[in-house]
């Protein structure tokens, strides 16, 4: 006990934290910094108690070192049309290999935004591949595996997948900043995404018309019906592709090219392990500063319920009530182990 009153602070990743391993006793000139690269709903009380630590390196843009961009390939992956399929090959891929023209990869089922339930009301309307563990119709042919983790794994892989138009890319949370590796890999790859997720996604889209936003269609038939004209138009269905095929000015979205830039991801691949380094310097110079940051509980600005529009999801209420309650629960544990007031 001595040794750990006499730390300066301590480092936390979110993803491997537990209410039942925090430290107890807490300095008044003790800092705590947070590592979290993952979805909030894998630590539910950082919704509520993020204001008990002093710098934190979240999703988010507000973070102290963000993460915002982190799934985001290289510059070069998105612009380069050389590992992309034409809509012309797409359409031939569909007849001869019998494939639909909407992918969905999902193994984690039962999520607070009711994915599996919207997905399934759309499936009523348009044909979907479905692999995965959720509403699964398709295996991967023999040779080609998956890992659902990180919707990476071979190169045979991301080959089969590019062979769709579209890929159904439906966040299990709703958070201002935090964007799906899936999304970032699909438009690398030539996939059309259809994508519910982060709030303010407009910001980092290459171009207006890059994906087809879920909640712009007041019902899944609305969304169906535009995907088939999207499907069977190649002018509009290129439309979505600018970022691959225009040789000039791919990227018209500046909001998103100034944070390429000032994360230097044209020339950096490996970010995650800039971020680490970012975030343990972060750290050292807490330790010999004697005003402490402090961060902001708006940090984390997620919408708990959140659903698309029409009334197809919410059967998921109650499992995202169960979710809130046990973050408020949670987090009010977190605030009195830390010595922080609840406001």
């Amino acid at each position: 006990m001595t040794k750990i009153l006499f730390l300066q602070g301590y480092l936390f990743h979110g993803k491997k934290m537990s209410i039942h391993d925090m430290p107890a006793n807490r300095r008044i000139d003790q800092y705590w910094g947070l590592y979290h690269d993952a979805s909030p709903r894998n630590a539910p009380f950082l919704l509520h108690s993020l204001d008990i630590f002093n710098f934190s390196s979240t999703f988010s843009r507000h973070s102290t070192v963000p993460l915002t961009l982190q799934s985001f390939t290289t510059l070069e992956e998105l612009i380069n049309y050389k590992n992309m399929y034409t809509f012309g090959l797409k359409t031939s891929f569909q007849k001869k290999m019998k494939l639909a023209p909407v992918l969905y990869i999902q193994s984690h089922c039962d999520t607070l935004t009711g994915r599996e339930l919207y997905v399934k009301e759309l499936g009523k309307h348009i044909s979907i591949d479905s692999y995965g563990n959720c509403l699964k119709n398709k295996t991967f042919p023999d040779g080609i595996t998956y890992d659902s983790i990180d919707f990476e794994d071979t190169r045979n892989f991301y080959e089969y997948v590019s062979k769709y138009k579209f890929i159904i890319v439906y966040q299990d949370i709703i958070c201002e900043d935090y964007i799906a590796d899936k999304f970032w890999k699909s438009l690398s790859l030539g996939i059309v995404p259809i994508y519910f997720g982060a709030t303010n996604i407009r910001n980092y889209l290459p171009n207006p018309n890059s994906a087809i936003l879920i909640d712009d269609f007041a019902t899944p038939f609305d969304l169906a019906q535009f995907i088939s004209q999207a499907s069977n138009n190649e002018d509009l269905y290129t439309s979505f592709l600018y970022h691959k095929t225009l040789d000039m000015y791919p990227i018209s979205n500046q909001l998103l090219v100034n944070a390429i830039f000032k994360e230097d991801i044209y020339y950096l691949a490996d970010r995650k392990t800039r971020s680490i380094v970012e975030f343990e310097c972060t750290a050292c110079v807490q330790s010999f500063h004697q005003e402490k940051l402090q961060t902001q509980q708006k940090e984390l600005s997620c919408e708990l319920p959140y659903f698309p529009p029409g009334n197809f999801t919410l059967k998921a209420l109650p499992r995202v009530r169960k979710f809130v309650e046990r973050a408020r629960m949670e987090a009010t544990i977190m605030h009195k182990m830390a010595g922080v007031s609840e406001t």
